[in-house]
C-alpha cells in the first residue's frame, strides 16, 4: 500500500471499531500500521502464540524480538 492507502485503510478500520463497537481481527505484517491500530496484539511465530498484550509490551518483548529481529551476537 501506498502511504496514503494506509492512513485511509487505518483510518477507515478505526471508525468501525468505534462506530459498530465490534472486535476486528486484522492480520498485518507492517509494524507501523499494526502498532497504531492496535489495542491488543496477538504474536505467532511457527504457529504457536508467543506473546500477546498491548503494543508497547510486544514491542519490548524479548522472545518476539529474537523471533522476528535474531538474537543479538
Amino acid at each position: 500500500m501506498s502511504p496514503e492507502e494506509k492512513k485511509r485503510t487505518i483510518t477507515l478500520l478505526k471508525k468501525l471499531w468505534k462506530e459498530m463497537k465490534i472486535t476486528l481481527l486484522f492480520i498485518e505484517h507492517d509494524m507501523d500500521m499494526v502498532f497504531s491500530i492496535s489495542e491488543i496484539i496477538r504474536v505467532l511465530y511457527h504457529g504457536e502464540l508467543i506473546a500477546e498484550g498491548k503494543p508497547e509490551a510486544i514491542a519490548n518483548n524479548q522472545q518476539v524480538i529474537e523471533a522476528y529481529l535474531g538474537e543479538e551476537a
